[in-house]
């Protein structure tokens, strides 16, 4: 019996483990947290947005025009402070459903070593991905793609030891707040079981209510260092009064450096027309999500329970602002004088103004080139003219242009592009359509190819 007891009450040991109930609080509780991650770990894998080619500006990050160390190293360290961000909005969101962590020394820093499980995965998942884009897709040797892949984990590594330095040299727990043994002390130390009754009445007085009178999780064992798995034990003796204190105090430092490190983003906007501000495009979007995350937690923590309808409110003034066009840049053509009254062009201005008569000179030759078009038919028929407008969307749109107007003309016996007259579109789809065409030219100016 007690032979096959051991294995439950190590299956279960495991399952009440912080690292797994920090995965599982993610799931319940932090959706939102959880919907980032899994929007990365679908660009990162290349099993999201494929064909809007978003995986490959994580996989195959530029930077000055190349791709190479330096690139990665952005790349990596992006990747390190939204760790590094969703650590800490994690820590805000759910340190008050874990009550015994304010208990340990150094609580975030437990916090953080427990909460590795997403992170690594991640982690994990993107450098493969890397090696393998990297080596099957554009042909790199083993050397460069080591030597890439070190620079991708070094931004990471110093981004996260930036952020526990500051942690651990602000961050207070119990021991400094207080003077009293943490739970993960000598046990022999002893504990405190009473606050002083000033600091009991001024904390009441900081709180109308408490979160950690709610619910707790249940937690058997935890990572007290990356070798070391302890037990939890019983924190029912500290005054509740007293771990509100330190997570208060660890919450603080924590949105404090939120705002700043979003003011130092923000900062990094106004300089986006330097070329050593244009970050690679995966490095924004990483900087977006960890500013969204931010912005969230950080209201989480000073406005609690009103912090989503305030979020709400925000949106909706920003939105109504937006239609008076305070927050849209102005964009100015190169050549033209904005200082004098604006033009209007309708068609009375430009008759008034059509010294040359240049509008009727436009017409007649528009019909000189619309019979041109009609000579190449016999007087027999009535030719249909064919107009082609082509979508844009990279070079997903420029071979399906191109593939579209070979295969027509293949089936019409180039009956498709002797009637078109106008090729128009956007982007990528010109494109495709323009190498078209100029095979067409090459082939009626006698050069010997088959378009």
């Amino acid at each position: 019996m007690k032979k096959r007891l051991i294995p439950i009450k190590a299956a279960q040991r495991l399952f009440y483990s912080f690292p797994v109930q920090l995965v599982v609080v993610l799931f319940k509780k932090n959706q939102m947290l959880l919907l980032y991650w899994l929007i990365l770990f679908g660009w990162v894998t290349n099993s999201m947005s494929k064909t809007f080619g978003i995986p490959f500006l994580f996989l195959d990050p530029e930077y000055l025009g190349s791709v190479g160390f330096l690139s990665f190293f952005l790349m990596g360290f992006t990747t390190g402070a939204f760790i590094t961000v969703f650590n800490i909005s994690s820590y805000i969101i759910n340190g008050y459903r874990f009550p015994f962590i304010a208990t340990l020394s150094r609580p975030f820093m437990k916090y953080v070593l427990n909460n590795f499980i997403v992170p690594l995965i991640f982690l994990i998942l993107y450098c493969w991905n890397i090696i393998s884009f990297q080596m099957g897709n554009q042909y790199q040797s083993g050397w460069t793609v080591v030597i890439n892949l070190m620079a991708f984990l070094a931004g990471v590594v110093i981004v996260i030891l930036i952020g526990l330095t500051y942690f651990f040299q602000t961050n207070k727990d119990i021991i400094l707040m207080f003077g009293v043994a943490a739970s993960d002390a000598d046990p022999n130390a002893p504990v405190a079981e009473h606050m002083d009754e000033k600091q009991v009445m001024r904390n009441k007085r900081k709180r109308k209510t408490s979160m950690l009178y709610l619910r707790e999780w249940r937690v058997d064992t935890y990572l007290s260092s990356p070798t070391s798995i302890k037990l939890v034990r019983r924190t029912g003796h500290y005054p509740r009064e007293m771990l509100q204190s330190v997570f208060r105090q660890n919450h603080l430092n924590a949105a404090v450096v939120e705002l700043i490190v979003f003011s130092m983003f923000i900062l990094m906007g106004l300089f986006k027309d330097f070329r050593y501000f244009k970050l690679p495009a995966a490095s924004s979007v990483m900087i977006t999500f960890s500013m969204l995350i931010m912005i969230s937690s950080a209201l989480r923590f000073w406005l609690k329970s009103w912090a989503t309808t305030f979020f709400i409110a925000l949106l909706l003034l920003f939105n109504f602002f937006s239609g008076f066009g305070f927050f849209n840049s102005e964009n100015k053509a190169y050549g033209l004088d904005y200082e004098n009254e604006k033009a209007n062009y309708n068609l009375d201005a430009l008759k008034r103004l059509d010294d040359n008569n240049q509008q009727e000179k436009d017409f007649d030759h528009t019909i000189h080139i619309l019979n041109s078009w009609r000579n190449k038919f016999s007087d027999t028929i009535k030719p249909k003219m064919v107009f082609i407008n082509c979508s844009g969307g990279g070079l997903r749109a420029s071979i399906w242009s191109y593939r579209i107007m070979q295969l027509a003309d293949s089936l019409s016996g180039f009956k498709f592009s002797e009637s078109s007259q106008l090729i128009t579109g956007a982007s990528g789809g010109v494109m495709g359509a323009t190498y078209y065409r100029e095979l067409l030219l090459r082939k009626k100016c006698g050069e010997a190819l088959d378009p």
